[in-house]
């Protein structure tokens, strides 16, 4: 073998060890996402929870938009490839696609695997006897062990449901443990059938079909507990439900012919209805066991510095840490969620990281990219809802993952994530829904734009429009908000926005706008590639936070560092400038939060796609160590030139020769592609163009340096680049990114 099929075989063992971890992973009982199947003309699920029933090799799935049960399958059966523990998993129940199991851009979402039993049609399962539509409400689903209990509200009466599988002598039957409130009658839609027939078995079962080659020769229906009658009507299967409450089981079932004659005793097997409100109080802890690691803190040898909590990598359910989001409990605790889907407790949190206890809290989340802790409550930011987490029973795990609003549009793009969750003084819940990319016949309301959830929960509006790929928000000291955005199409550079209610941020395709509009909301500041890639969370550091405190911190998932955002108004308008701080991240940076026991910033990240992130995952800890600092701490575009204000003395010689500043500046075309030239005058001739700095000058307390630039003026971007000495003779270097909006009035030193 040639030396030049290495780097190949190298490459596939890597991406096939990689499938071969996640599909060891134990998600858990549930999993939501997106799910397709292979079934003709079929739309996929976009809201759906797929349960794992009897011995892992059968599945259900329900549609939390549609309040029906969608489908129920047959596993697909690898004994010969695969270890016991991984036939009992997901895997052979669905392809773990798309953004959550693979940490990258991966087309496609989960697909359903094995053999398809039955269906319903994506539309509302439940009706009005008169065949009206039944106003419903999806509440939250309850964990009894391994048990999934769905809790929905159908024309005011409230329901309860729980899926099981029922096997006997080698027969398979799909069963749906059903509580219902009295109320109107209703008629609940059981599944789709091509050609079907109401055919009554003296057994007290129903022949509902008989010639479905796709889902079997023939289907019988049975119903167990209160009465139900059976409607068949174009296709669709429907149960009708009196006024009266009760508890009742819908038993599926199709086979070949040579099967039939042994429903009797497979329908002879199955249970009667269970109480399913004596489940919804907690049940046995899933994942009793505490893991325990220690964590590295750094030399105190720099004003700010790293510190890293350790990952529990090595679990035994084999759970990916990528971590999207955290936020901490008013004791210290931090609650950290992961792009798979997990939420795990952090605690042990002091000044050495001596021993860290992490303890899984909840799993089966939508891409958790956003969290937020509010009265001790855990709220998660996913795809298809936001949710507040609920120990019932106070054994550390979630038991009830209710509903606190769903009311965002999801497609099956699994890059059209939910991004950040931020809540305002009021309550106010904010977060961002993705849109690079987008083609029309996929548009919709939400696409591209900021969207703010009431307090209560009770509802959805747009505040703005025309972002690509905000990964990131924050809401500041005065209740002003600025995110981040993404280079893409209509996106010329990266940059930091600051929202104002229907404002419009630049990609056309997301403006929701006609006519399109010929202009946009210029950001605070672009961010050249050379700054950062792919910018990411935002935060506002507390008062008492040295040098930094009360700034604004920006992070980049793409080049994994933290820099502090310089911001001034001119006349109403902001503009600003940033500084990379001297931090090297092992992972993509998502999200930060301050924790209020110690005081110091904590920020979680994970390795994907376009990033320059070493780990998988991580957690660390920037911590202040009272060191001297000396970097820019202000920034201000003036008529009379640039004023750059440290936080420390610096070195008089060297910062009053101009020998020792460099100063570029460009634009960028606004325009239907991916990204833009630099240019400065001719955009067909790109580069960029210096600045000439006639002088400089610094403030007698040595921490102001004023450069007096010839033909200063408004531009989109601009570079600086110093080489200085502090007054200790220590050397500071770096470069300084800023846009000019206006130039302010003319200042002194």
């Amino acid at each position: 073998m040639g030396r030049k099929s290495l780097p190949f075989i190298f490459v596939v063992c890597c991406l096939l060890g990689s499938v071969l971890a996640q599909e060891k992973t134990e998600f858990g009982p549930f999993i939501s996402n997106s799910f397709a199947t292979r079934w003709p003309n079929l739309p996929p699920i976009m809201k759906g929870i797929a349960v794992r029933l009897g011995d892992g090799d059968a599945a259900m799935c329900f549609d939390t938009d549609n309040l029906r049960c969608a489908g129920g399958w047959m596993g697909w059966s690898r004994r010969r490839f695969l270890s016991p523990s991984v036939t009992k998993n997901w895997p052979t129940l669905l392809e773990l696609q798309g953004v959550s199991f693979r940490a990258s851009l991966h087309p496609g979402c989960p697909m359903v695997r094995g053999d398809l039993r039955f269906i319903t049609w994506p539309e509302p399962a439940w009706t009005l006897a008169d065949g009206s539509a039944a106003k419903g409400k999806y509440r939250g689903l309850y964990l009894h062990d391994q048990q999934v209990i769905f809790s929905y509200e159908v024309a005011g009466r409230a329901v309860l449901e729980m899926y099981e599988v029922v096997k006997h002598e080698g027969m398979t039957a799909f069963s749906r443990n059903i509580e219902i409130a009295s109320g109107p009658a209703v008629k609940m839609a059981v599944c789709e059938l091509p050609n079907s027939h109401r055919i009554p078995r003296g057994d007290g079962m129903v022949m509902l079909d008989e010639e479905a080659p796709l889902l079997g020769t023939f289907t019988v229906g049975a119903v167990i507990g209160a009465p139900a009658e059976w409607e068949v009507r174009e296709g669709r299967v429907a149960l009708g439900i009196g006024e009266k409450e009760g508890a009742f089981k819908a038993m599926l079932w199709n086979g070949r012919q040579e099967e039939v004659g042994g429903l009797t005793k497979l329908l002879s097997t199955i249970s009667k209805p269970i109480k399913l409100k004596s489940l919804c109080h907690g049940g046995p802890a899933r994942w009793p066991n505490e893991i325990t690691t220690t964590g590295q803190r750094a030399i105190d040898d720099k004003p700010y510095v790293l510190d890293t909590p350790n990952l529990p990598t090595k679990n035994p359910w084999e759970c990916s840490m990528w971590l999207a989001a955290i936020d901490f409990f008013p004791d210290g605790r931090a609650a950290v969620s992961t792009l798979g889907g997990d939420v795990w407790i952090v605690s042990g949190i002091d000044q050495a990281l001596g021993k860290l206890r992490w303890r899984r809290f909840a799993s089966g989340l939508y891409q958790a990219i956003g969290l937020k802790i509010i009265d001790g409550k855990i709220y998660v930011l996913g795809r298809d809802q936001i949710t507040r987490l609920h120990d019932l029973d106070g054994d550390g795990e979630a038991d009830f993952y209710e509903n606190f609003n769903n009311a965002g549009i999801v497609t099956e793009r699994q890059d059209e994530c939910n991004l950040g969750l931020e809540t305002d003084s009021d309550g106010n819940f904010y977060f961002t829904k993705a849109g690079a990319g987008v083609t029309p016949d996929r548009l919709h309301a939400h696409t591209g734009t900021m969207l703010r959830v009431p307090a209560n929960g009770e509802g959805i509006a747009v505040i703005a429009t025309g972002l690509r790929s905000s990964n990131g928000l924050a809401i500041g000291p005065h209740g002003e908000i600025v995110c981040s955005d993404n280079e893409g199409t209509w996106s010329p550079a990266s940059r930091i926005n600051l929202i104002h209610r229907g404002g419009f941020y630049g990609q056309v395709e997301t403006s929701h706008r006609t006519p399109a509009p010929k202009d946009f909301d210029q950001p605070i500041v672009w961010l050249s590639r050379g700054f950062d890639t792919s910018p990411s969370g935002l935060l506002w550091a507390p008062q008492n936070w040295g040098p930094l405190s009360g700034h604004l911190l920006g992070m980049s998932y793409g080049q994994s560092c933290l820099y502090h955002v310089m911001t001034e108004e001119v006349d109403g308008i902001t503009q600003g400038a940033v500084f990379r701080l001297p931090l090297k991240f092992a992972s993509g940076c998502m999200r930060g939060r301050f924790n209020p026991v110690d005081g110091q910033l904590y920020i979680c990240g994970l390795k994907g796609w376009q990033t320059n992130a070493a780990s998988d995952g991580s957690l660390q800890r920037v911590r202040l160590t009272g060191k001297d600092l000396t970097m820019p701490i202000e920034f201000h575009a003036a008529k009379n030139g640039l004023f750059i204000a440290f936080t420390s003395p610096l070195n008089t010689s060297s910062a009053s020769d101009p020998q020792n500043f460099s100063v570029e500046r460009w634009n960028y075309q606004w325009a239907n592609k991916y990204g833009s030239p630099e240019f400065y005058g001719d955009l067909k001739k790109p580069k960029r163009g210096e600045v000439n700095i006639e002088g400089a000058a610094i403030s007698s307390d040595a921490k102001t340096i004023w450069l007096k630039c010839a033909d200063l003026k408004p531009v989109m971007q601009m570079k600086i680049q110093f080489k200085l000495k502090n007054a200790k003779g220590e050397d500071v270097r770096g470069e300084i990114y800023n846009t000019i909006h206006k130039l302010g009035p003319e200042r002194s030193l």
